[in-house]
């Protein structure tokens, strides 16, 4: 191979390899399927060039003619790599199908066969000429798919530049300087190998093109790589910066406005129009804040705005040149308001439920996929004695005996089976009662509540326990064991409740008794063994108000809703800290005691009415008594015997008068003595004549069984008679009959204004039958005392006893 010496030479070939570099580098740098198109351009006239340079420096025919159809790869490639990388660049990347790759790579691809085979076609080129002055350079007469070729490239090459242009007009200033040196480095080799191929050129010999391609590409790739442009293409911007809601303000190297998106106009109130004013007008209270805060590092400030006041994640990042200059700041403000109070509100949960965790007397644990403790709550030292800190460290089987450890194994175990189910309940729990060792070296009875924990994807990644003291209730349980052992054997009802009513034991007496099986009775409420429902509820309140012990006669319902009496007592069961716990209830069928009870009500009823036919006769007889005498006394000649005989006719009627008001009375056992003595001192009055004596009866609340009324009543008959024969010798006067209760004692008082009786008068030691009479009932038969008082007329006082007679 023969060469020649060309100035062009070293240059284009220096060009063309610092191209292929660049090339390399940005498909090394940026793996998208954009970076690949600029690949393919750089290369492509990195080619174009390299040929078009070795052509230029070949003295020999044949090299010369191969490496001018040689560079015919790097140049056909350009136009359809150019618009593949304008539809990536413009957002057009749908565009980008291996279909429409296909279509508009087969005309690159057949020129390259044509070209190869040209010597038997003519199609590319018709004729070769060899210019020697002052170099020797190839040049051609072209053929017609030549032209065909160069008009599809002019057309795939300004289609690319309408779509810069378009992008040109319509997007954010800050992509137009981007978009124009795009442009420019594009249509300027383009025109000048246009008007090369018209002949106009500067230099005769010298095809431009391969040399422009080179020239413009580092300045391109500059371009490129200062601003990140294949990783961020103007349309991203629009698509991805603008649709952000993290607020993105970009400022040169005098903190001016150089662009900003949609969410940092709202949060600074501006619009476009801020684009190249300073920041400290554009937001005058915030600037500080925000250029102030550190390079690539985050800082939260606080932004006050009219209403409210916004807090606010700053990032600020540095564009430098070579120099290591700052030429632009990008700063990302991220509004974190809600982010904040969602912490705090979180902060303060944490805190709620961590005093909840610490304070509560049920342990709080967690546990790991391996069953070791993750968490324990500070409770578990009253429980066990260990610290949370000294629980954390221990194992399984330091934590249980060994029969619960076999108990929480096969629980476990199902647990277990259970997860590998594909039907498995994500929230189920289970409930254990297991025997801990405390630190003591005592045990203590729990009760585990246990549930799993799940990652997003239900995968089980620990497990949630809640652990509670049941050792007074284990102890309880054993103590119902016994009493159901004794229950069992009684022949009354016996039966346990909760504190909600809820049946947990009942024997088969207390079962059969409302005609269920104990099975049917557990675990229903004693509600339904009530005739009225509040009557469960009234005794439980009953039972925590009062000494914790009633007993009451309810009737209770059969299961055939038959009712029946029946003897309740309730039994209110506490633990050793006096707490309720349950309530025992034992309940006795009364129902032939009913029965009886009824019978001796009829029985009573009965006798009733028969003491009052026997106070009504007795009352019939008495009157005839008095009828008799009334018919004898007829015969009497002697008037002393007269008066005898009347006397004891008043005598008889006032027992006659007693027995007629206990007929006549509701309550056979007690007298009104208030309308007995009226009745009977009329009738007296009427007998002696007395209408102008006036009659004063004050008697209490007061009613006198017949055993002291019968002598009451002529006590007060005889006194009053003696009054109405001797007191009153003008026949006027007043007659006063009292009668009360004082301080256990009834006090009869019957008293005149009458003419009174002598000094030497001795009432107990008289001839006179009635005076006699009266002192033998009141001491005697009322047990009582007698004294007379002789002031302005005659009174006579008797006491006795309430319960005298």
């Amino acid at each position: 191979m023969i060469w020649q010496q060309s100035p062009s030479l070293i240059p284009m070939v220096g060009l063309s390899i610092i191209s292929a570099l660049l090339g390399f580098f940005i498909r090394q740098w940026f793996r998208r399927p954009e970076a690949t198109a600029g690949m393919v351009f750089i290369l492509g006239s990195a080619e174009w060039t390299l040929m078009s340079a070795l052509q230029l420096g070949s003295a020999d025919l044949s090299t010369k003619l191969l490496l001018n159809e040689m560079k015919y790869v790097g140049m056909v490639m350009l136009p359809t790599a150019w618009l593949v990388f304008t539809f990536y660049y413009t957002g057009r990347e749908k565009w980008v199908t291996p279909y429409t790759v296909a279509l508009l790579g087969s005309m690159p691809v057949i020129t390259l066969v044509l070209t190869f085979t040209n010597e038997y076609h003519g199609l590319i080129w018709i004729a070769t000429f060899l210019d020697t002055d002052p170099f020797l350079i190839v040049r051609h007469a072209y053929g017609v798919w030549f032209q065909i070729n160069a008009f599809y490239s002019c057309i795939l090459v300004f289609s690319g530049s309408f779509l810069l242009i378009w992008m040109l007009v319509r997007r954010h200033s800050i992509f137009r300087w981007q978009s124009s040196a795009l442009l420019v480095g594009a249509l300027t080799p383009s025109l000048w190998t246009i008007l090369y191929f018209f002949g106009i050129t500067l230099v005769p010999y010298f095809e431009p093109a391969p040399l422009a391609f080179p020239l413009i590409n580092p300045a391109v790739m500059f371009i490129l790589l200062y601003v990140k442009m294949i990783d961020i293409v103007p349309v991203a911007r629009e698509l991805i910066i603008d649709s952000m809601n993290d607020s993105i303000i970009v400022l040169d190297s005098q903190n001016r406005v150089v662009d900003m998106n949609t969410a940092a106009q709202q949060l600074m109130d501006a619009g476009s129009g801020v684009i190249g004013k300073p920041i400290e007008e554009v937001c005058p209270h915030w600037s500080n804040q925000i250029v102030c805060a550190e390079v690539e590092k985050d800082k939260e400030i606080v932004l006050h705005q009219e209403k409210e006041q916004r807090t606010c994640d700053v990032r600020v990042s540095a564009l430098t040149d070579w120099r290591g200059q700052l030429i632009s700041r990008i700063i990302v403000i991220r509004d974190i308001t809600e982010r904040k109070k969602a912490e705090e509100a979180l902060r303060e949960s944490e805190e709620k439920y961590r005093l909840l965790a610490e304070n509560v007397e049920d342990v709080i644990w967690t546990m790991d996929p391996d069953l070791r403790f993750t968490y324990v709550s500070p409770s578990v030292k009253r429980l066990r004695g260990y610290t949370a800190e000294e629980v954390m460290i221990q194992s399984v089987d330091e934590i249980m005996t060994p029969s619960s450890l076999e108990v929480v194994a096969k629980g476990l175990a199902e647990e277990l089976s259970i997860e590998s189910s594909s039907q498995k309940d994500l929230s189920r729990s289970r409930t254990l009662e297991i025997e801990h060792i405390c630190k003591d070296g005592s045990t203590v009875w729990v009760e585990i509540k246990m549930t799993g924990l799940r990652d997003a994807d239900g995968n089980l990644t620990g497990i949630l326990g809640v652990s509670r003291d049941i050792t007074e209730r284990k102890k309880a349980e054993e103590e119902i064991k016994k009493f159901k052992t004794i229950s069992d054997r009684a022949g009354y009802g016996t039966a346990i409740h909760d504190l909600e009513g809820n049946l947990i034991y009942v024997n088969e007496t207390f079962a059969k008794m409302h005609g269920y099986t104990a099975e049917e009775l557990r675990g229903k409420n004693m509600v339904i063994l009530y005739s009225e429902e509040h009557l469960s509820s009234n005794r439980l309140n009953e039972l925590k108000k009062g000494e914790g012990y009633t007993t009451e006669e309810v009737y209770h319902k059969r299961k055939d809703n038959t009712s029946f009496p029946a003897l309740v007592s309730g039994t209110l069961i506490k633990d050793d800290k006096e707490h309720p716990l349950f309530v025992a209830v034992t309940a006795v069928d009364i129902t032939k005691r009913k029965q009886a009870e009824d019978k001796i009500k009829q029985s009573l009823q009965e006798k009733e009415v028969l003491l009052r036919e026997i106070h009504h006769r007795v009352k019939n007889n008495l009157q005839i008594i008095s009828s008799l005498l009334s018919l004898q006394s007829r015969y009497i000649k002697d008037k002393k015997d007269f008066e005898m005989i009347e006397e004891s006719q008043d005598r008889i009627r006032s027992m006659a008068l007693i027995h007629e008001k206990l007929y006549q009375s509701e309550n056979l056992a007690d007298i009104d003595f208030d309308d007995y003595i009226t009745d009977m001192v009329n009738r007296l009055m009427q007998l002696y004549g007395a209408e102008d004596i006036t009659l004063t009866v004050d008697v209490g609340d007061i009613s006198l069984g017949i055993d002291a009324a019968i002598p009451c009543g002529l006590i007060i008959n005889e006194l009053v008679s003696n009054c109405l024969k001797h007191a009153f010798s003008e026949g006027k006067g007043e007659i006063r009959i009292l009668l009360h209760s004082v301080n256990g004692y009834i006090e009869l008082v019957v008293s005149d204004d009458g003419v009174g009786v002598p000094e030497d008068f001795d009432f107990r030691h008289t001839d006179t039958l009635g005076l006699r009479l009266v002192t033998i009932l009141a001491e005697d038969q009322l047990n009582g005392d007698i004294t007379l008082v002789r002031a302005k007329g005659t009174e006579f006082r008797i006491t006795f006893e309430q319960d005298s007679g």
